[in-house]
């Protein structure tokens, strides 16, 4: 008689799996919206139009924030991405990108304020 010795999934695992799926549903999702909302800011900008970004991701919201993970790699094929794997590596320049932009604005918030500190400095009569 053969033993099997597979292990059962847990409810931990099972639990784990479905983490895992939301997670890349919304990575592909932000991933998703970030592209757009920026072709469309592009485009109004050439327009010379504003482009808001809050109607915009409240617009995206709706149409696409209830698709499953397989509905919304239908929608990342159309920008050329045929996995969740090149979806995950967009994410992260994306963010990189995002964090260096960052980085730059406090350092010149900060330059600013040591310049305006300098213009202010003065010796008391």
């Amino acid at each position: 008689m053969a033993c099997n010795n597979a292990r059962k999934p847990s409810l931990i695992d099972a639990a784990t799996h479905h983490l895992n799926g939301e997670v890349q549903v919304r990575m592909v999702f932000n991933t998703l919206q970030e592209l757009t909302g920026r072709a469309l800011e592009i485009k109004a900008s050439s327009q010379k139009k504003d482009f808001d970004w809050q109607k915009f991701k409240a617009a995206f919201e709706r149409q696409y924030g209830n698709l499953s993970l397989d509905e919304l790699m239908a929608e990342a094929e159309k920008f050329g991405f045929a996995t969740v794997e090149v979806v995950r590596a967009e994410r992260q320049k994306q963010l990189a990108n995002f964090y260096k932009r960052q980085k730059a604005y406090k350092a010149a918030v900060a330059q600013n304020q040591r310049q305006a500190d300098d213009d202010y400095d003065f010796e008391a009569a």
